[in-house]
């Protein structure tokens, strides 16, 4: 519920709503016409442009009044504001241009990056528009529509540097075409215009006489003109860190410190102005704008050293919101005159969020033809997106300095508030006192010159004469015989041994890994409820509707989850996308690889013993691998597929398998059974355990001479096709198999009836794991987008902990071997990325010894000798089945289950 006071606001403002409405009198002579719809923050724009750039219309409904006196942003009246006027915007910019919806070309919209629901409202009302009209959809990025808008205004060939700062992003990209860019920096924690809003909203400027109806930036702006910047001489952020990323978070922080020294020597309350408040202004907006120089100052000579930009006219564009401060103009002004560019910006209206800017970027995709959808094609927004490719990680090895950065930053603040203060006609004379020389810093600190060297070393192994041939094993085996009879080498030898032996003596004594407090358990996670919690999610950078099929988790130090995409739909088009890809959860905004095999992966595995191989199956029944590594030792893969055969594999000849069995429980080669999971252990990794679609579990055995030797064991386990089966890491004897609505975890001994069976709700479950770290715990997913984890110690009715993790299907489920994190894959084709409570990670006291005897139960209750009566000879002979009655029951149950749920209501 949203509090009485902005319901009121909603009412007074939603009839003073702030419209800009422009017009031109020209029409368009073009055929092409493009609807651009802005609404990722706080302003709803929409403006109708030709292919030419002209504006036929635009109207902007802003909410800059509301949200002074709510004092900042919030992300829901925003949202409920956008819901409002929406369509009235859209309407009047339609009647401006004298446009009908019949003639437009195309609808562009803000799909990322921005607020989320505010980001939904936009697309929302955009997919009802061009269903209703039947209009291509073209989705924007928000960031490329505000480096794109130059190009509206004059011509502005690619490639050129544009940097965009704003209040919810800072970005320093090469633009080289309408959607490729090279992302070179960007923002790490606050934006500049969240910082300077901050600031405003710490100092109370709404309070101001001259600032009362202004947003914080404009505010800070204002007063920044008639303060002393010297007053307060804060840090420049990043002094140490040589790339082109930004901070604002540590200045906000040092503003915020020098606002409370303040308000004590004051005596005055927060809240309250202070009477340097026109100081700390021009002292922070000087700060912002030095940081900003001097990233774009490296971004500069970075993009020259690699000739990224023209060598005849480069190009520097600056837009965004806090573009439209003129300070901040004019320090970029001059650090252009020093470095030879030519510096770019929008007028202050085009600077700010707008429909135009969007109208335009859709313009320029429509000529290229990029990025155009059907209505009908399914697209989702995106709170967060980079730009581009980063390619910002080859700074930390390039050194980028000049000796004339100082130079040029002495001058910036000077020159800045002089060509801000200038007016453009001077009619009285007056004296002014000046400095010719520059001015020196308030600290200086001069550091050692350290000189560093680059030398190397050739070290050869051995050390032999010359009568000894290193490569003969015969003569070094001699040569050594001959040494170790020396004299000197076995006193040598003895007096060494003796400083070894009282080493040894030592580490035997000392226990420096004793666990003093073993039995004593960690209060604090004992008492916390268990708890899991989204980190990230990996989304598939196509943005087409396909499947996370596969995730598997490296076993190096390093960080990365692989994850396979496929299509939902079958057959699979040709033209399709078949890109997989490689992430570090460390570097979460692009994938680290991508994985181009011939045909869509339907299954990704890291080898458990070298994370540098990587195995896949593929739609067309092909298994591929990639190796970071050259190596001759040899990688062994298993395989199986719908068609009902298993397949071992060594990836040093791929041509053929070095073994298979197919699945026909009859014999005759006639009947097998399709496979779709298949499960194993590393310590017995000979004996695998593979699940079927009709409902069965099959126990093979590799090291058997004949097919009916490898097949050591049959399992009924579900109703209906066994979408996961897992052995435990730790008792390789038992595994875990989900197909219906329940989860059982079998014997190898008991083939009849699982030990224990677990159910949580009627919804089907379609994947499941154990845990890598504890015996008792597993993990389950759901049709309906929960992942539950159970913990068969604490209770076994119930889960221990279930999680909502998104609203479409969850289809894949993968745990590293360290680390309290785990992956997520659903059908939409995200990646949930979650850390999950360290106490359902860390093993109890005796744990192991607990799941022993709760297995040991569970076979005793199935066992046969666990019955009362002894069954008779007959008994038995009619409890042994056909294996092909077997598969014909499970159909029979599947078909059977499928006709039930087509004729439910």
């Amino acid at each position: 519920m949203l509090p009485a006071n902005i319901k009121i606001m909603w009412r007074l403002f939603h009839r003073r709503r702030t419209l800009d409405i422009t017009l031109l009198t020209r029409k368009a002579h073009y055929s092409r016409l493009v609807l651009g719809i802005e609404t990722s923050c706080d302003d709803t724009g929409v403006a109708v442009l030709d292919e030419t750039g002209a504006i036929l219309g635009e109207s902007l409904y802003s909410q800059k009044e509301v949200h002074l006196r709510t004092g900042g942003i919030i992300p829901t009246v925003a949202q409920q504001l956008h819901r409002e006027s929406i369509e009235v915007v859209v309407n009047e910019a339609l009647v401006r241009s004298g446009v009908a919806p019949s003639q437009l070309s195309a609808v562009a919209t803000t799909v990322k990056p921005g607020l989320a629901l505010s980001l939904g409202i936009g697309l929302e009302f955009s997919k009802k528009f061009v269903r209703e009209h039947n209009k291509p959809f073209i989705p924007i990025h928000h960031m490329e529509a505000h480096a794109l808008t130059i190009r509206m205004l004059q011509s502005v060939p690619f490639p050129f540097l544009v940097l965009l700062v704003s209040g919810g992003h800072s970005i320093l990209a090469v633009a080289r075409g309408v959607d490729d860019f090279l992302l070179l920096g960007y923002t790490l924690d606050e934006a500049p215009g969240d910082a300077l809003d901050k600031v405003a909203r710490r100092l109370s400027l709404t309070k101001h006489p001259n600032c009362s109806t202004l947003s914080g930036g404009q505010a800070i702006e204002l007063l920044a003109r008639s303060g002393d910047r010297r007053k307060f001489p804060f840090r420049t952020p990043m002094g140490r860190i040589y790339d082109c990323c930004f901070s604002f978070a540590g200045l906000r922080s040092q503003i915020t410190n020098s606002i409370m020294k303040k308000e004590a020597e004051e005596g005055i309350e927060q809240g309250m102005l202070l009477s340097c408040v026109n100081d700390i202004a021009a002292a922070t907006q000087h700060t912002v704008a030095v940081h900003l120089a001097k990233r774009t100052h490296r971004a500069i000579l970075f993009c020259k050293d690699n000739g990224l930009l023209s060598s005849e006219d480069p190009i520097l564009v600056l837009s965004g919101g806090v573009a439209s401060n003129q300070y901040i103009r004019n320090t970029l002004t001059v650090l252009t005159e020093k470095t030879g560019l030519r510096l770019l910006c929008p007028p202050p209206r085009f600077c700010t969020d707008n429909g135009v800017m969007i109208a335009w970027n859709g313009v320029e995709r429509l000529r290229e033809g990029k990025g155009i959808l059907s209505p009908n094609e399914d697209v989702c927004y995106e709170p967060k997106a980079p730009l581009g490719v980063d390619i910002s990680a080859k700074f930390t090895s390039c050194d980028i300095t000049s000796a004339e950065l100082n130079q040029i930053l002495s001058s910036i603040g000077d020159r800045s508030k002089k060509m801000e203060n200038s007016p453009k006609k001077q009619n009285n004379r007056k004296d002014q006192p000046g400095q010719a020389c520059p001015e020196g810093s308030d600290q200086q600190v001069n550091t050692d010159q350290t000189e560093l060297i680059s030398c190397g070393m050739n070290h050869v192994e051995g050390g032999w004469p010359k009568d000894v041939d290193p490569q003969n094993v015969e003569h070094i085996s001699r040569f050594r015989k001959r040494k170790e009879r020396d004299e000197s080498y076995i006193n040598s030898a003895i007096q060494l041994c003796s400083i070894t032996e009282n080493s040894i003596k030592q580490n035997e004594a000392i226990e420096i890994s004793e666990k003093i407090f073993e039995d004593v358990e960690n209060v604090t996670e004992s008492h916390q409820p268990p708890f899991t919690k989204i980190m990230t999610v990996f989304r598939d950078p196509m943005q087409l509707q396909r499947a996370v099929r596969a995730l598997s988790w490296s076993t190096s130090e390093s960080m990365k989850v692989a994850a396979a995409f496929s299509s939902n739909k079958f057959p699979l088009s040709s033209e399709m996308c078949k890109d997989s890809y490689v992430w570090d959860v460390e570097k979460s905004h692009s994938p680290l690889m991508v994985l181009k095999p011939s045909s869509p992966l339907l299954s990704l595995e890291y080898n458990p013993n070298d994370s540098t191989c990587l195995v896949g199956g593929c739609y067309n029944g092909r298994i591929v691998y990639w190796d970071t590594r050259e190596s001759s030792r040899p990688v062994e893969a298993i395989s199986t597929s719908t068609d009902g055969q298993v397949l071992w594999w060594d990836i040093r000849k791929m041509n053929e398998p070095t073994d298979r069995l197919l699945l026909d429980l009859g014999g005759d080669r006639s009947c097998p059974v399709g496979a779709i999971s298949l499960g194993l252990n590393n310590i017995m990794n000979t004996k695998i355990v593979v699940g079927t679609q009709q409902g069965l579990v099959i126990s093979c055995d590799k090291n058997g001479k004949t097919p009916a030797e490898k097949i050591i064991g049959i399992y009924k386990t579900n109703k209906g096709p066994v979408y996961a089966v897992q052995k435990n890491p730790f008792f390789p004897r038992n595994f875990l198999t989900a197909g219906d609505g329940s989860v059982s975890v079998w014997s190898d001994s008991i083939k009849k009836s699982p030990i224990m069976t677990f159910r949580n709700g009627i919804q089907y479950l379609t994947g499941a794991c154990w845990s890598p770290f504890r015996p008792s715990v597993f993990f389950t997913l759901s049709l309906d987008g929960i992942l539950d984890i159970w913990d068969i110690l604490f209770k076994q009715t119930s889960p221990t902990l279930s999680v909502k993790v998104c609203d479409s299907v969850l289809c894949s489920v993968s745990i590293p071997n360290a680390g309290p994190l785990m992956t997520c894959g659903s059908t939409n084709g995200e990646v949930m990325l979650l850390k999950v409570w360290p106490g359902l990670l860390t093993p109890r006291n005796n744990e192991s010894s607990l799941v022993t005897a709760l297995i040991e139960n569970g076979e005793k209750q199935q066992s046969p000798g666990s019955q009362i009566e002894e069954p008779s000879e007959e008994d038995e002979e009619d409890e042994e089945e056909d294996p092909r009655e077997l598969i014909a029951e499970a159909e029979r149950d599947f078909y059977r289950m499928t006709e039930e749920e087509r004729s439910a209501p």
